[in-house]
């Protein structure tokens, strides 16, 4: 399994997957081939997508979108703020993340990031506890979120 955002750099190019590829016609017929969902964000998808051998390019992956400088400027774009990531890579984040990826944001990113899984957290959970127990696990990153609201809202202020 892939990290959040992967990418292959070949013949120059940069190649990457975003929610207009994965979920359009063309990625939906591929992601039946494959039959599973978490495959999605990965190298092999983006080989399969854009029809290149398995040997070909080098293989770049990281789950720190709100360290923009850590991809290529082509990424860059898509992701430099979080309204930005969440209109190009959202559906992704919702549908094809896997636990520790969820887990690792919810641990480093700045809160603004961790507002969109606080968004999207009845889908995430649900589709967690389809394929995992990861849900549980879940669940308690939704209370330590709901406890940073609340002593940002209460307490923050006052120091």
């Amino acid at each position: 399994m892939c990290d959040l955002i992967s990418w292959i750099e070949h013949k120059g190019e940069t190649l990457f997957l975003t929610d207009k590829e994965v979920f359009s016609k063309e990625g939906n017929k591929l992601a039946k081939k494959t039959g599973c969902m978490d495959d999605m964000l990965g190298h092999g998808m983006i080989r399969k997508y854009y029809g290149i051998r398995v040997e070909a390019g080098l293989e770049f992956e990281d789950t720190r979108v709100w360290e923009v400088h850590r991809y290529p400027k082509k990424i860059q774009k898509l992701i430099a703020t979080p309204k930005l990531f969440e209109k190009n890579f959202g559906e992704m984040l919702k549908e094809c993340c896997n636990y520790s990826d969820i887990e690792y944001i919810f641990n480093h990113a700045p809160f603004r990031y961790k507002a969109i899984l606080w968004k999207n957290r009845k889908h995430i959970r649900e589709r967690l506890f389809e394929t995992s127990s990861a849900g549980i696990k879940f669940d308690d990153i939704i209370k330590e979120i709901i406890f940073y609201i609340w002593y940002y809202l209460f307490y923050w202020d006052r120091k």
